[in-house]
């Protein structure tokens, strides 16, 4: 079992894992091998990635984006079959996982990928190392449908401490941005440097950043954008209601992380405060804050979160160990207190 997570909390003392973005070509193939990522016994010298390994890296809040198609689509340069391209890569994943991508990681810097993304309906967002475009959290609205977004490739061992120095710099600029980074693989170096964000910035530091996947940042600000808040008050019960407004930018089965966080302003104290939610929301937390009289909500409105809590606990059921009950709990305490209590009693 390692030694610990790595990760941040929301605010109110819940556990959020660091999360990875999986950039795939899910069409793959070579002379020896006709399906790559769908190789049946890769054993454990096989170089690839394969569908079994992504479920867990999305049940922990992870996404996947696109990434190369084969080679038959791009060796002409001609948009439409990159396109096509496109549309094999979102059929063998739907079919494989049941997932859709919305996201393209341009590989190798090749330009004519991100031309043909801009004009293609299923991308909504882009990401290469000479993007253009950059994100700062402070200015209150963005729009980041078709941002074609800069990211920093972190590859050499050697310059561990320069790429902190990235990181650090950017958290103490009176106007940071949302920096991006990848590695090719997951090297000793490459979690070493996510330790540091950890025991710097994250729930073993300070406590004061969100580590998030591109999706989960472009499908928050397409909620604060788009997703009205309504508000009716009747006595003293106010009731919040967040309207979901899925659309081209955003589509229903694109979303997934429908998670909101709400400020209630103006509250002298918690006494008297009751907090009642409705059936879709699964998970909750909150925190008062007297010293600006706020109180923080934080809701998760995840299906799938349920779904994976049981699949989690009959992991740890079926093979007990540290480590799947780690993993079981992980899920469990994000639920709402009366979902769970029937899986702490099931595990304990």
């Amino acid at each position: 079992m390692p030694e610990k997570t790595l990760g941040y909390t929301d605010g109110c003392g819940t556990e959020i894992r660091f999360p990875l973005g999986l950039a795939i070509w899910a069409t793959n193939s070579n002379s020896v091998i006709s399906d790559i990522m769908g190789y049946r016994i890769p054993g454990t010298t096989y170089p690839y990635l394969v569908w079994k390994d992504v479920i867990p890296i999305i049940d922990f809040g992870g996404d996947i984006y696109f990434h190369d198609v084969n080679l038959r689509y791009v060796k002409d340069g001609n948009l439409d079959s990159i396109r096509t391209g496109f549309d094999y890569a979102q059929a063998r994943t739907t079919e494989r996982i049941g997932r859709k991508i919305k996201t393209l990681v341009v590989p190798g810097g090749d330009k004519k990928y991100y031309q043909a993304a801009s004009v293609y309906n299923p991308i909504t967002i882009m990401s290469d190392q000479g993007g253009t475009d950059f994100i700062y959290p402070k200015k209150q609205t963005t729009d980041l449908h078709k941002k074609y977004m800069s990211r920093q490739y972190f590859d050499k061992d050697e310059k561990i401490a320069d790429y902190f120095d990235q990181i650090k710099t950017n958290y103490e600029s009176d106007n940071p941005y949302w920096f991006q980074f990848f590695n090719h693989g997951a090297s000793l170096t490459f979690m070493e440097l996510l330790r540091r964000i950890n025991d710097t910035y994250g729930k073993d530091g300070t406590d004061n950043i969100w580590f998030a996947t591109i999706d989960e940042v472009y499908e928050y600000y397409h909620f604060k954008a788009n997703y009205p808040i309504q508000k009716t008050i009747e006595g003293n019960k106010a009731t919040f209601r967040i309207e979901a407004a899925p659309d081209y930018k955003l589509p229903e089965e694109c979303t997934y992380h429908r998670d909101f966080t709400l400020l209630v302003t103006g509250l002298d104290s918690m006494n008297g405060v009751t907090l009642t939610f409705g059936p879709n929301v699964y998970g909750y937390s909150y925190k008062y804050r007297p010293e600006d009289k706020t109180l923080m909500i934080n809701l998760n409105c995840n299906p799938s979160l349920l779904e994976r809590a049981q699949r989690y606990t009959d992991i740890y059921k079926d093979s007990p160990s540290d480590e799947s009950k780690a993993d079981a709990l992980y899920f469990i305490n994000q639920l709402s207190p009366e979902r769970r209590t029937v899986f702490l009693n099931s595990i304990n």
